[in-house]
């Protein structure tokens, strides 16, 4: 399990801070929710749901992104101790930071929102 959780740890990583792109990459919401969903079967998989209902809900892809990992650190933390919640709270800490500018935006109310008629 162990390994488990570094390996997604060093792919989410490497995922959003690519050395082939100079530290620049995707904003790894794919890698974590299938990081999370083969460390924490079960509850990775309610946290990626509760993660997409809340942008079909609300509508902003960058809460739905850091929600997901947010909703799994406790559970982590509670099943297999505090190294796998701390590993999971740099990984939410990470989304969140990649996602900082949406999350700005939807603070302002700039932020576009997906799956919602135009007014």
């Amino acid at each position: 399990h162990t390994a488990l959780l570094y390996a997604g740890a060093g792919a989410i990583s490497g995922h959003n801070y690519s050395l082939w792109h100079k530290g620049w990459g995707g904003k790894g919401v794919a890698v974590t929710c299938t990081w999370l969903i083969l460390y924490l079967p079960v509850t990775g998989a309610l946290c990626c749901l509760a993660g997409g209902l809340a942008v079909l809900g609300l509508g902003y892809l960058p809460l739905g992104a850091v929600l997901i990992p947010t909703l799994a650190v406790p559970i982590a933390w509670v099943q297999y101790g505090p190294e796998s919640g701390i590993i999971l709270l740099l990984a939410a800490a990470m989304m969140f930071w990649r996602h900082k500018n949406g999350l700005h935006r939807i603070f302002l109310g700039q932020e576009k929102q997906f799956f919602r008629p135009k007014s």
